[in-house]
């Protein structure tokens, strides 16, 4: 599984590795990242599902290409993590995510990781549609799948759906 490098991020796939080391070894995580990595990381939805995670890259190593942890490159500590909730299902939709750890939000990452991997979701075959969901007082958020050029589409809950489609679907 290769990284995917944009201009000021190295979007690290996650392995079983990295998944264990997260939950048990936050020293050894920095030294397989090569990255520090700042004690807000990671957020609670990563969190909690990280065990099942580790089980899911047990099964089948390459999942992990689906979720990335956002590495700032120069200064080589992790900005947050980024990626879809999975592959993409029958009919070639993915949901992407991001969180930005508190220290390195509003600086554009991720409107630049969420770029990158919108950009390598499309270069596949497989994936057709891309979807989001935000708070409604999220604004940063809103901004960036705006930048993306998603569009929102009806509520179906207290969230905001997005939708983004391949060019030409």
């Amino acid at each position: 599984m290769t990284p995917i490098e944009t201009a000021r991020l190295t979007l690290v796939p996650m392995s079983r590795e990295v998944a264990l080391a997260t939950l048990h070894d936050r020293a050894g995580l920095a030294r397989l990242l090569d990255a520090s990595v700042p004690d807000d990381w990671p957020g609670p939805d990563l969190a909690g599902w990280l065990p099942a995670l580790a089980r899911d890259l047990e099964r089948d190593p390459g999942f992990g290409e689906w979720v990335r942890l956002a590495i700032q490159t120069a200064k080589r500590r992790l900005v947050g993590d980024m990626g879809f909730h999975g592959p993409p299902n029958a009919v070639g939709t993915v949901e992407i995510g991001y969180i930005i750890v508190a220290g390195a939000r509003r600086q554009g990452y991720a409107t630049e990781g969420a770029r990158a991997l919108v950009d390598w979701a499309f270069a596949r075959p497989d994936v057709r549609r891309i979807v989001a969901r935000c708070a409604p007082d999220n604004a940063a958020s809103i901004r960036v799948l705006e930048s993306l050029g998603m569009q929102r589409r009806p509520v179906l809950d207290a969230m905001l759906h997005w939708e983004l489609r391949r060019s030409g679907e």
